[in-house]
């Protein structure tokens, strides 16, 4: 039984090669982001859900001339439209019926450091009118007072939706994207960078087993390559939550039964192409209870009874798998381990 867990660990530092990775589309983004980084202009990052932009964002200020000063994200979809300005301008005692006190906004807390607007799309026209004005002149005032403060933050946006679209549709002013895209990075999804799936699980079972006090370690070959062939639709995060899942479960055909769950395998892709994901997960499993049903014989000096008792399965229900994964007799497994080798 798990104990209570731990607060879940923080995400805000991730070393340079899990973020980026072996695949060579995210090692031309390193390298341009490098130059991105140093020079305070403001950058716009797209990308599909779960590909990472929150901590891209992070990254790119931790690497700039401002990394002393405050990171503040503020996520726009968060924020319903009627209380954006006075969330982005703070505002002064009395500006409002409740505004008892005075209060400083994202734009001023973020100072001289990097304000992150993560889901920009959902600005409301309002809301975009008044950032456009912001970057237009440099300074802004709270809601309900006089005074003019300066903004000095480097302004880091982030969408998942195509922004070019939504200016064609209407529903983002074009002035406004032209301001706040002077550098686009565009993050791939996780089934562009196959390569790096298994140095990303690696990383989450690190990074999350003290929370789950749990002490599994990599999944199998066969587990792998199924974890590498999925085509992940919600990217990185929905990869971390498999990887949790298995952590927490501590065995892998949790990981059989969530690939399973969520169906399809990459197209194209060349290891077992021509093989649907349920006769793989099926192979994986078979796989995985015949190499288990070996240790505990191994264990046991081949005692069937005791082996039996051990997977707490009867003796009966043993003869039977040790048949169906054709195991005879102590001779012939280690055969068959020797032509496997």
């Amino acid at each position: 039984m798990i104990d209570q867990p731990l607060p879940e660990a923080s995400p805000a530092i991730v070393p340079d090669e899990v973020l980026f990775g072996y695949s060579e589309n995210m090692r031309e983004i390193q390298r341009a982001a490098r130059s991105m980084a140093s020079a305070g202009l403001p950058v716009l990052i797209s990308g599909e859900s779960g590909t990472g932009k929150g901590l891209f964002a992070r990254w790119l200020h931790n690497n700039s001339p401002r990394r002393q000063e405050p990171f503040v994200p503020l996520n726009c979809a968060a924020v319903p439209g009627s209380l954006m300005q006075t969330e982005f301008f703070g505002y002064e005692r009395g500006a409002y019926t409740g505004a008892t006190s005075s209060r400083p906004g994202w734009a001023e807390a973020a100072g001289s450091g990097t304000l992150f607007l993560d889901e920009i799309t959902e600005l409301d026209f309002a809301s975009q009118g008044a950032l456009l004005q912001l970057l237009q002149d440099g300074e802004f005032s709270r809601v309900g007072g006089r005074e003019v403060r300066a903004a000095r933050f480097a302004l880091v946006s982030a969408c998942k939706r195509e922004l070019e679209t939504e200016v064609q549709a209407g529903h983002f002013r074009e002035d406004l994207y032209y301001r706040i895209s002077v550098l686009l990075i565009r993050l791939p999804g996780l089934r562009d960078r196959r390569c790096d799936i298994p140095l990303l699980v690696d990383h989450f079972l690190k990074l999350h087993q003290e929370r789950y006090r749990s002490t599994v370690r990599l999944p199998s070959a066969s587990v792998m390559r199924l974890l590498i062939e999925y085509d992940w639709p919600g990217n990185i995060r929905e990869l971390e939550t498999c990887v949790k899942n298995y952590l927490i479960l501590g065995s892998e055909e949790s990981i059989l039964a969530d690939l399973g769950r969520r169906g399809g395998i990459a197209n194209g892709s060349t290891a077992g192409a021509s093989r649907s994901l349920k006769e793989l997960t099926r192979h994986a499993a078979s796989e995985f209870e015949r190499r288990t049903i070996l240790e505990a014989l191994s264990a046991t000096h081949w005692n069937r009874r005791e082996a039996a008792r051990a997977l707490g399965i009867s003796y009966r229900s043993l003869f039977y798998k040790m048949r169906a994964a054709n195991i005879g007799s102590k001779r012939g497994a280690a055969a068959h381990r020797e032509n496997m080798q």
